[in-house]
């Protein structure tokens, strides 16, 4: 459901890109900064006055060590989305809550770190539903009573923005405890252990 072949050469493109930047960033971090370094050297003992040439370096060390840092970012992103697709795999759709509980992460964090795998196109085919704070997989809601799905207006990040405004009550699962976000009046099934909730 959120993996498609499309997020699976998305991921692997990005993964390439990744190995592609932390390998030129780290050649050129270690070159420029032993240059750098031995510039300063140059400068701190009096024998040289090329002070244009030190900057230059000190900036071309700055983005080498920048581009080292993006390919390491990407990476870990894309080692989140393989812990999170192994979540997202078991439903069409997920509460950002309880993902983060799963996680144990800040719901902000995962809820950031989600939003930038839509950007990048590793969960090409889902959105994030801002009224119930759930990623749900695009086709999700046509052929099922689980959630209902109100019309939505999409904008680029693929963050939904909800025409009409349903509330949203969190109820207590009976048969196993477990709090779950429901549209009020409707019923549904319980995310942990499929019991009907309302």
């Amino acid at each position: 459901m959120f993996q498609d072949r499309q997020s699976q050469k998305a991921v692997s493109r990005s993964f390439n890109y990744g190995i592609f930047q932390i390998m030129v960033g780290g050649f050129f971090s270690f070159i420029f900064g032993l240059t750098f370094f031995a510039q300063l050297n140059l400068l701190i003992r009096g024998t040289t006055s090329d002070v244009g040439s030190f900057f230059v370096l000190m900036v071309l060390a700055g983005l080498s060590v920048y581009l080292l840092l993006c390919g390491m970012r990407r990476l870990k992103l894309i080692r989140l989305y393989r812990n999170y697709i192994q979540l997202l795999s078991q439903a069409p759709s997920h509460s950002i809550d309880q993902l983060a509980y799963i996680l144990k992460s800040p719901v902000q964090m995962v809820r950031f770190n989600l939003i930038q795998m839509i950007k990048k196109r590793y969960l090409a085919a889902a959105y994030i539903d801002t009224d119930s704070n759930r990623l749900v997989s695009s086709g999700y809601g046509q052929n099922t009573n689980a959630i209902p799905t109100p019309n939505f207006n999409r904008n680029p990040n693929n963050v939904v923005q909800p025409q009409k405004m349903n509330e949203i009550i969190t109820v207590t699962c009976k048969n196993c405890g477990a709090s779950n976000k429901v549209t009020k009046g409707i019923a549904t099934e319980c995310e942990y252990c499929g019991s009907n909730v309302s």
